[in-house]
């Protein structure tokens, strides 16, 4: 019996391959979840088998991945990173610098920066070139707003948009002044750490492809359709979100090169 596979990890898990096909089973982390059958003989058919994961990348979230059993159900690749909030170098506070925050109700306040005001976009850059700085081999970097609401409503952010309307969010579209922002960070990294990636979560009301500006395709979004049905299956005829998200789903891959889908 020959096991191998194009990397380290590939060969471990044609070793998990070959343990399951003679009835091990790991079901849950721990000995509670670990079935090992006992045989007086250990036989396989003649033959070969050879496998190429379906996804270049998948994860479990809150399963710590240095468990044997995240192996052996055969997680792995890129880790796509947490993507809520843009940091800022130096970092600032609504308090001694609110022009950089969100401008709501007439007043600005903390729950989302304002992603026009030019010195956010110099302080995000500096943030992004000291991660990579510190992290070389890191592909992504997350970022985005933050979890929640209370976009800025000054001229110059609105301007960045396409005027969409998310009939599911209930809300405008934001996409597009993230992608507008997000390409300007792009442009500044790439002069110095060229092929990094921005992950950003499609969610919330900045779920909906850009219309305005054309995003470089080294963005990567993560489906996270927090305001559609979580319950029905893609294939459902009968639930429109479901429809809706597929939608979204594939107008986005006709866009940029790469996608995620944070289930």
């Amino acid at each position: 019996v020959t096991l191998a596979g194009n990397s380290a990890e590939g060969t471990l898990f044609a070793a998990y391959e070959l343990l399951e096909r003679l009835g091990c089973r790991w079901y849950l982390p721990g000995d509670w979840g670990t079935v090992v059958p006992e045989e007086k003989t250990v036989a396989l058919p003649a033959g070969e088998v050879i496998q190429a994961p379906s996804f270049p990348s998948r994860h479990l979230q809150t399963v710590s991945r240095k468990l044997p059993w995240y192996r052996r159900q055969r997680f792995g690749g890129v880790y796509f990173p947490s993507c809520h909030g843009i940091d800022l170098l130096p970092r600032a506070t609504v308090e001694k610098e609110p022009e950089l925050f969100a401008l709501v109700g007439g007043k600005r306040v903390k729950s989302q920066l304002c992603v026009s005001n030019p010195e956010v976009l110099k302080r995000a850059v500096a943030a992004a070139l000291a991660y990579f700085d510190k992290h070389p081999d890191e592909v992504f970097i997350g970022m985005g707003p933050n979890d929640g609401g209370g976009f800025c409503e000054c001229p110059n952010c609105k301007a960045l948009d396409s005027g969409e309307w998310d009939p599911f969010s209930a809300e405008p579209s934001v996409t597009d002044r993230y992608i507008w922002f997000f390409n300007q960070v792009l442009a500044e990294v790439h002069k110095k750490h060229p092929d990094k990636k921005i992950g950003f979560y499609c969610y919330h009301t900045y779920q909906l492809t850009p219309k305005k500006w054309k995003p470089d395709p080294h963005i990567v979004p993560a489906f996270a359709p927090i305001t559609l049905c979580r319950i029905h299956g893609a294939e459902n005829p009968i639930c429109p979100d479901r429809s809706f998200y597929r939608e979204i789903m594939e107008s986005w891959g006709k866009i940029l090169p790469e996608t995620y889908e944070r289930g």
